[in-house]
């Protein structure tokens, strides 16, 4: 079927009306089931929920790192390894070591 709006919230995707009645959102399926009140089109507007943030009764956020973040971090710990190492030094198996365990933790992640 096709809809003259099928990409903009709060508009009906068959007669593009705006006078649209939600019902109370789903948590499980993400969606506001809703009812068009002038061609009756009944559906569901779907939303996609992102991680934000952690945080307690009292409103304290927690900071989360994103798996981006963490990988970031352990790169710049394996340069900064080789830096203070320096090139010769950085050949030693104890810091290749070192290396190889930070390439695990990215290739986890």
């Amino acid at each position: 079927m096709e809809y003259k709006n099928d990409g903009v919230s709060g508009q009906c995707p068959k007669c593009g009306h705006d006078d649209l009645e939600y019902s109370t959102f789903e948590i499980e399926g993400t969606y506001y089931p809703v009812t068009c009140q002038k061609c009756k089109w009944e559906g569901r507007e779907v939303h996609s929920m992102e991680f934000e943030y952690m945080e307690d009764d009292a409103g304290v956020v927690e900071e989360v790192m994103s798996t981006k973040e963490i990988i970031e971090e352990l790169q710049n710990a394996g340069e900064w390894i080789i830096a203070v190492a320096g090139n010769e030094e950085a050949k030693a198996e104890h810091i290749q070591s070192m290396l190889k365990g930070i390439q695990c933790a990215i290739d986890k992640l």
